[in-house]
C-alpha cells in the first residue's frame, strides 16, 4: 500500500526506524493493527465511511475536520494552538458540508460536528460547544457506537462530566480506531481498575497508537511511576506532546 510505504519512508530518525515506521511495516502483515494505528497514519484512513454507497457529497471537509480534531492534542502546546485555530476556521465549512449532506445517512455527519464541539471546549467556548453538540445529536443517527462514542467520551472528559461516562463505557465493544484509547481514559477517570487490568494489557502492542494509552492507564491505577513515564515517552515519540504533558501531570479529566 502507498500509505504504508509513505509512512515507513518518513519514519526514520538518524537511520533508526521510528514508532510510526515500525507500525507501518507491521500493519502491512497484520491488518488488525490498524485498530491502534498512530495519528500520523490514521488521518489518511479517515475517509472510510460506514455507508460509502450512500454518500453523494465530496467528504473532504468532513474528513479534514475529523482528522484535525483527532490531532487536537498532538505536538507541542504551540502546535496544539495552531491546530485548534485551524479547527475553528473549518467549523463553519463543516456545518455547511453536513447540511448539504443531510439527505445522506452517514455517521461522519455526526462525528464531524462532535469533533468541532470538542475543539470548542478546548478553546474555552462552552456555549459554542453545546450548540455544535446539540446540532450533532439532532441528526438522530442511531447505532455506530464505534464512531460516535469516542468523541462523546472526549467531550465528557474535557468538561469533567464523569456522570456521562458510565453509559458510554457500559457493554462497549473494543473495536475501531479511536475507541480503545478513549475507553481506557474513561475507565481511568471512573477508577475502574478491574476493567483496566483486564483490558489494557491487550493493547500493549509496540509502536501502535493505543499502546501509550494502555501504559498510562495501567500506570495510573497501579500508581506505578515507571509505567507512567514510559507512557509519556511513548506519547512523545509519536509527537503527542499534549498527551505526554498531561500524562506526567497525571491528568485525564478536564
Amino acid at each position: 500500500m502507498e500509505l504504508i510505504g509513505a509512512a515507513a519512508g518518513r519514519g526514520q530518525r538518524n537511520g533508526v526506524p521510528s514508532r510510526r515506521a515500525t507500525f507501518a511495516r507491521r500493519s502491512a502483515s497484520d491488518p488488525e493493527a490498524v485498530t491502534s494505528m498512530p495519528l500520523s497514519i490514521k488521518p489518511s484512513m479517515s475517509a472510510v465511511c460506514p455507508n460509502p454507497a450512500l454518500c453523494r457529497q465530496p467528504r473532504k471537509c468532513l474528513d479534514a475536520v475529523s482528522s484535525l480534531a483527532r490531532r487536537g492534542g498532538a505536538g507541542t502546546r504551540r502546535g496544539t494552538r495552531r491546530r485548534l485555530d485551524s479547527l475553528e476556521r473549518l467549523s463553519e465549512r463543516t456545518e455547511g458540508a453536513v447540511e448539504e449532506n443531510a439527505d445522506t445517512p452517514c455517521a461522519q455527519n455526526v462525528t464531524a460536528l462532535l469533533h468541532c464541539s470538542l475543539g470548542a471546549v478546548m478553546r474555552g467556548k462552552g456555549r459554542e460547544a453545546r450548540r455544535l453538540e446539540q446540532k450533532a445529536e439532532a441528526i438522530g443517527m442511531q447505532g455506530y457506537r464505534f464512531w460516535l462514542d469516542p468523541p462523546r467520551i472526549r467531550l465528557a472528559l474535557a468538561r469533567g462530566d464523569l456522570d456521562a461516562l458510565p453509559e458510554l463505557v457500559e457493554d462497549s465493544p473494543w473495536d475501531a480506531i479511536e475507541r480503545p484509547a478513549a475507553l481506557l481514559d474513561a475507565l481511568v477517570a471512573l477508577g475502574e481498575r478491574e476493567r483496566i487490568e483486564a483490558e489494557a494489557p491487550k493493547w500493549l502492542r509496540p509502536g501502535t497508537y493505543v499502546e501509550p494509552f494502555a501504559l498510562r492507564a495501567l500506570g495510573l491505577v497501579r500508581e506505578d511511576d515507571a509505567l507512567v513515564e514510559r507512557a509519556a515517552q511513548a506519547f512523545g515519540e509519536m509527537d503527542l506532546g499534549w498527551h505526554a504533558n498531561r500524562t506526567r501531570e497525571r491528568r485525564i479529566v478536564a
